[in-house]
């Protein structure tokens, strides 16, 4: 790394003191980063966008055999090849519904280097896959991830993959520009991840403060920011303040948040776009208070509301689902509309 030393002056007026010689002035420089695979037995990863891909034909994921790793069902049972050798010698019996199992793979590339990659499967009625890994490596004295979030063998899909900048657990989509310890670079990634480079953004660039008007008890898990054009993501659920981003639009896509063992999904719902400008920064007020709105079906002197009918947004529009474990219900009341004479007040059954 170059390092930038002031230059050192000496004056000769009465009182006037040289600045110290362990002054100096670093500035982020081009870096290249070499990353490996790491496979994860227990994953404990947010992603911004999981998905299970099904199996089909086989696991995408080049190798010196072939640009994919092949499959083969008899009945329920699923033989895999894990060594790129073109048979399938690994048998994988039915799961439990919500079960998944890790399955490592190790091939050579066509340089002929060992390399290896990890999926979760499952067989909740078909059998499908996920991503069980990530490409490892450090980034200006920061951990780096990148994971094949859409499950395609790569990891340069940049909006598509996923990416953890530090020690945390939670994920961004994969950025075209990363925010290091404040400082902003723009980052290049080989196609099977091994190679990163990185150079500082020369674009401009202001502030976004998700933390400072935020209203809530819960702790934010997770907040996945996204610009309008899908190129630019940053995780920042841990930022105590404003956070370095290359102007323009940005919304909260998904997060989630915990209080105590329970938990919620956060998504945009309603919420409108944050205009980032050069040199400034720009706030949000959002969290509770957190207003109910359902819709609901009317036959007769019959009301019907679903349990998926009920949605929950935040003061900034945000929107809040899945919450779990399954907490009280809300209380729905039906008055006459002309008397206000209360006719029906009802809640979910625990279970909903």
């Amino acid at each position: 790394m170059l390092m930038h030393f002031p230059a050192l002056v000496l004056s000769l007026a009465t009182g006037a003191e040289a600045p110290p010689l362990n002054a100096v002035e670093t500035r982020p420089v081009a870096l290249s980063v070499d990353l490996a695979f790491k496979p994860y037995k227990d994953w404990t990863i947010l992603l911004p966008d999981e998905q299970f891909a099904k199996v089909g034909e086989g696991i995408p994921f080049p190798h010196a055999g072939g640009e994919r790793f092949a499959v083969k069902l008899e009945g329920t049972v699923l033989w895999v090849d894990r060594d790129g050798d073109g048979e399938c010698e690994a048998k994988v019996e039915p799961m439990k519904p919500g079960e998944t199992g890790l399955m490592v793979f190790r091939a050579k590339n066509e340089a002929g280097a060992d390399q290896s990659y990890a999926i979760r499967l499952t067989s909740d009625g078909t059998w499908a896959y996920s991503a069980s890994g990530a490409m490892v490596g450090e980034l200006a004295g920061q951990r780096v991830q990148l994971i094949d979030q859409n499950n395609n063998g790569r990891f340069d899909d940049y909006g598509a993959d996923a990416m953890i900048i530090g020690r945390g657990k939670s994920a961004c989509f994969l950025s075209r520009v990363v925010n290091v310890e404040g400082e902003l670079y723009s980052v290049d990634i080989s196609p099977d991840g091994t190679r990163l480079d990185a150079k500082p953004f020369d674009g401009e660039s202001g502030s976004i403060d998700l933390a400072s008007e935020l209203e809530t008890k819960a702790r934010m898990r997770s907040v996945v920011l996204r610009s309008a054009d899908g190129k630019l993501s940053f995780e920042v659920s841990q930022a105590k303040g404003a956070v370095k981003v290359p102007v323009g639009k940005y919304t909260v896509h998904s997060g989630q948040i915990a209080l105590g063992k329970g938990h919620a999904d956060l998504r945009t719902g309603r919420m409108q776009p944050i205009t980032v400008v050069a040199g400034e920064s720009v706030s949000a007020s959002w969290g509770g208070p957190v207003k109910a709105e359902f819709r609901y079906g009317r036959q007769g002197e019959e009301i019907t509301i679903a349990p998926q009918d009920v949605m929950y947004y935040g003061r900034l529009g945000e929107e809040y689902s899945n919450f779990m474990p399954l907490g009280t219900s809300p209380s729905f009341v039906v008055k006459d509309k002309q008397s206000g004479e209360e006719l029906v007040n009802v809640k979910f059954p625990g279970n909903c």
